[in-house]
């Protein structure tokens, strides 16, 4: 893990594709190709009320929903050292294959 975050602090404000590997009452969290992991929190997604629906692993909005292994892409927003976390903000979601529908916030 704290290899990963050195790693990491270098990828600060670059843009990713990767998969919804956790879903929580607070945000997502998105696993990268590089097996790097980090969390999306609520205020770095698209505005939008969302309930947790956990037996779906599911957030459902009234625009959209974001489900375990969906691909979406993120940017790198910071990382915490201390504590190995890296932070993320929801840029896209992916549409078709390939395709990304891109939020602006």
């Amino acid at each position: 893990d704290q290899k990963k975050a050195e790693y990491m602090r270098d990828q600060v404000g670059k843009v990713f594709e990767g998969v919804i590997s956790g879903v929580t009452g607070f945000g997502i969290f998105v696993e990268l190709d590089n097996t790097c992991e980090g969390l999306v929190r609520f205020e770095n997604m698209p505005q939008d009320r969302y309930e947790f629906i956990e037996n779906m692993y599911t957030l459902r909005g009234a625009k959209r929903d974001f489900t375990l292994g969906e691909k979406v892409l993120i940017g790198v927003l910071s990382v915490e050292m201390a504590t190995r976390r890296v932070n993320f903000a929801l840029l896209g979601k992916e549409i078709s294959k390939g395709e990304f529908e891109e939020y602006d916030f």
